[in-house]
């Protein structure tokens, strides 16, 4: 008897196909959060303008990231917040990841206000409609009343004329019945 192909390997559980290669959507690559930047001072986390992150990944940033980027730190006890930065060298280069999260959180911050704003523009626009549609209700020069009338008026048209189509369509499905009795009766009188 030919051995086997898969003698003496650990079966494998069978992978689930998901129909066709190409049809699978995939979804768009995530963007890691950013890190947590803390404070050379007190180690605690910088809000960078009031943006927390809730990753384990942290840098610090150095005295001179603090004063270029004009971070502060709100821990009261802190010597920053206390005394301010100082003994920054104002000659070496920002820290870019430390650059790049605070444009981050900046953008972050930035994109929910601007959301929040826009759904505030929203319900206020809402909100004048509903009263502009309430107070037409009882207004008596908005001509609400007038217009209600002449829909109410389309519509019975409208329902006359859907009335008059379904008379004249079983007026001929009549017509049609008696004229195949007719013709039923006559055939039989031949046929006798």
């Amino acid at each position: 008897m030919p051995r086997r192909k898969n003698a003496g390997k650990a079966l494998a559980a069978p992978k689930a196909t998901r129909g066709r290669k190409g049809s699978r959507s995939r979804s768009p690559p995530k963007t890691p959060p950013r890190p947590r930047v803390l404070c050379p001072g007190c180690s605690t986390e910088l809000t960078l303008h009031k943006m927390l992150s809730d990753t384990p990944e942290f840098i610090y940033a150095s005295n001179t990231d603090m004063k270029k980027l004009s971070i502060e730190c709100e821990n009261e006890s802190c010597a920053f917040y206390i005394e301010g930065v100082e003994g920054a060298d104002e000659t070496l280069p920002v820290n870019p990841l430390v650059e790049k999260c605070i444009r981050d959180a900046k953008e972050e911050r930035a994109a929910k206000k601007d959301k929040k704003k826009e759904g505030k523009a929203e319900s206020k626009e809402k909100k004048r409609e509903e009263k502009k549609a309430e107070y037409a209700k009882y207004d008596p020069f908005s001509g609400t009343k007038e217009k209600e009338a002449k829909e109410g008026l389309e519509r019975q048209k409208l329902q006359e004329v859907e009335t008059e189509k379904i008379i004249k369509s079983w007026k001929k499905i009549k017509e049609a019945a008696e004229k195949l009795e007719k013709f039923e009766n006559e055939a039989a009188a031949t046929d006798e």
